[in-house]
């Protein structure tokens, strides 16, 4: 060590340019480790679980009703792989396609009202089960423990689960969460944003989280917006049938009278002995938008016009085409909004000229 220091003084002393010291790396911030660690806490135990030591969550609504056991008696009597498998019988696959699809026919023929909705669910997991067996499931789906040793329960990954029984896959790469881990609102999250669920299905699913988390009817939708990263505005309206809606009202929603959200909240704002009238008259009120008041402003007078704001970048191409500009025909991302919003400030640029010359 002595000698070294000897050799920089005497670099030092000849004048020879010292090295910069090196940047500090990039450091995660403490308090952002801290963030990584608790939201992942427990949710990092991957592992391969045989399908038949999982069972599904009955309160799902996506799957509420369906009892998978009959189907995964089907799997032991045949092999199914890969279909890309050197040794890949498919004889045997039609055969237990076949099977399996009696099965699914008698759980459908069994779910009553809910039949064509079944029908819905098993014809989209076609697809795929399809691709489960050409690679795999590559999103591990989430489990946690019932209490009874090697058994668990979804919290979600209903579909894939499914459609890997259907493949004819023996086990599922799962994580495995703490008991006392969110579970309804992890639902909630990702079946408020499946268009294939009914509206009663979407009023369970906000139920469901707010039980979970114990929080009552008047929770403001801001509050459980955050939780479920869904929409405000969408979660007032269903906070709204929830909290004032009649027994009548849930009735026809549930037996598909109605509907359609906007219209299940109007209805839930009515009187409760007008709420039954209404749907039986069907005369379902549609909001109508507030009428805009009028502000007196101070100060300075306008003395420009300035252009409404366009939230979806390919509402302008349909404008450029209607006023037969040609650049409606430009070749460029429509979706991307700067690429758009460029070529609309041109266009307007060069009308402007046009018209005031």
């Amino acid at each position: 060590m002595a000698l070294l220091s000897k050799r920089k003084g005497a670099a030092a002393k000849e004048g020879r340019a010292q090295p910069s010291p090196r940047p500090a790396p990039n450091r995660l911030a403490s308090e952002k480790i801290d963030y990584y660690a608790r939201r992942e806490a427990g949710v990092l135990n991957f592992d391969l679980i045989r399908l038949d030591q999982i069972e599904m969550d009955p309160t799902n609504p996506r799957t509420e009703g369906i009892d998978a056991s009959s189907l995964l008696e089907v799997i032991p009597k045949f092999l199914v792989i890969d279909p890309n498998d050197r040794s890949y019988d498919a004889e045997a696959v039609a055969k237990f396609d076949k099977a399996m699809g009696e099965c699914v026919d008698r759980i459908i023929a069994a779910a009553g009202d809910r039949e064509g909705e079944l029908t819905g669910l098993f014809e989209r997991l076609i697809p795929l089960r399809d691709n489960i067996r050409l690679i795999g499931v590559k999103q591990p789906i989430e489990i946690r423990h019932t209490g009874t040793k090697n058994h668990y329960r979804i919290v979600y990954g209903h579909r894939r689960y499914l459609a890997s029984i259907l493949a004819g896959e023996r086990s599922i790469p799962a994580r495995l969460v703490r008991e006392d881990a969110p579970q309804k609102i992890v639902q909630a999250s990702e079946n408020l944003l499946q268009e294939s669920l009914s509206l009663d299905q979407r009023l369970s699913a906000i139920a469901h989280a707010l039980d979970e988390f114990k929080l009552s009817l008047d929770t403001p939708a801001k509050t459980l917006s955050a939780l479920t990263g869904y929409n405000r505005v969408q979660v007032g309206f269903y906070l709204t049938v929830l909290r004032q809606g009649t027994p009548a009202l849930r009735a026809a929603i549930r037996g598909g009278q109605v509907d359609n959200l906007r219209q299940a909240a109007a209805i839930a704002k009515l009187p409760t002995d007008e709420q039954a009238a209404a749907i039986e008259q069907g005369e379902v009120p549609t909001p109508q938008p507030k009428t805009p008041v009028k502000k007196t402003t101070r100060g300075r007078r306008r003395t420009a016009i300035a252009t409404p704001k366009i939230k979806k970048p390919k509402v302008v191409q349909g404008l450029l085409a209607r006023l037969d500009m040609p650049e409606a025909k430009a070749d460029i991302d429509w979706d991307d909004i700067e690429a758009v919003h460029e070529i609309w400030n041109r266009v307007l640029e060069r009308l402007i000229k046009q018209m005031e010359k």
